[in-house]
């Protein structure tokens, strides 16, 4: 999330001019943060840490885990309360995929694992993961493309998915690979072995995300989809792929994308034509003002109108 402030010119600035864990850190972005914090734990969504990070004015929040209804709802009370904060400090905050074309975007990384009673299905004592959880990657990893418009839900964040800074680009896994789609933690502990999905952004419907999320990783499972093509332990930003290995550039070609693989999305039922039918119109309504979507182009003012307070 940014904290920003306004310009005389009807746009935004960052709050601060501070970068990633930065002692130097304005006093006004520390106090909201340390206050959201206090508020969340008051209300039982416990924050595990928070600090700023790379991006000028921008910080990061991480509140633990649970189930997806009850994530998505925190995600959601997390949002709502940053935001009645900052107003009360006299300023504002987004969560807007990409508020600056030369800053880091604001990314939403999903940490999950698959539960049966008190058994981590990802857990394996011999490998980085179980066969049940290398399948759920599996499945995300095949329909990474199509599963990415449900994961980038608006314009904006096409201009967050591309070289240059840690969002995602290729389709890719690997253990503690940060320039992978999904990195895996070094973690040990039967408890703690999951998958960190890096495509989604802070814009997103929580519970249409982590539905879709489940329904790839599901049929993953159902097919028992090996991920070992998609493996790697070097920086995917400094290789060439094919673009079958690239995630989607626009809203425009995930949904498109979507379109040719509606059957995988299927268990989320009528939501899926409804959500396709809504962002056709979305873009449509950009178009109309500012041509056809170009990634590398300025931010356009429709973009800031329609999603700075997201």
């Amino acid at each position: 999330v940014y904290v920003v402030k306004p310009t005389e010119n009807g746009l935004i600035k960052p709050a601060d001019n501070a970068g990633y864990m930065d002692t130097s850190e304005s006093d006004l972005v520390r106090r909201i943060r340390l206050q959201t914090a206090e508020i969340l734990n008051d209300v039982g969504v416990f924050i595990e840490k928070h600090h700023h990070e790379v991006g000028p004015g921008q910080c990061e929040i991480n509140f633990k885990h649970s189930d997806p209804l009850s994530t998505s709802m925190n995600f959601l009370l997390l949002k709502h309360v940053v935001k009645r904060v900052a107003s009360d400090h006299g300023v504002q905050v987004t969560f807007m995929p990409k508020p600056f074309y030369e800053y880091p975007g604001n990314g939403l990384h999903v940490h999950i694992s698959l539960w049966r009673d008190d058994e981590n299905l990802f857990y394996d004592s011999d490998y980085v993961l179980s066969d049940i959880g290398l399948y759920f990657m599996g499945g995300i990893l095949k329909y990474a493309r199509p599963l990415t418009a449900f994961l980038a839900q608006t314009i904006n964040s096409y201009r967050r998915l591309k070289l240059g800074f840690e969002a995602p680009v290729v389709i890719s896994w690997g253990v503690y690979n940060r320039s992978a789609m999904i990195r895996v933690p070094k973690i040990t502990c039967p408890e703690g072995r999951r998958v960190e999905i890096r495509t989604p952004d802070a814009a997103v419907n929580p519970f249409i995300a982590f539905a879709a999320i489940l329904c790839a990783g599901i049929e993953g499972i159902k097919k028992k989809i090996d991920p070992e093509a998609y493996m790697t332990s070097e920086n995917v930003y400094k290789k060439s792929f094919d673009d079958e290995r690239l995630l989607p550039s626009s809203l425009e070609e995930a949904l498109d994308l979507l379109r040719k693989h509606h059957h995988v999305f299927t268990p989320m039922g009528d939501i899926v034509s409804k959500f396709m039918g809504i962002k056709t119109e979305e873009i449509e309504s950009f178009r109309r003002e500012n041509g056809t979507f170009n990634p590398e182009s300025d931010i356009t003012k429709w973009e800031l109108t329609k999603y700075i307070n997201l």
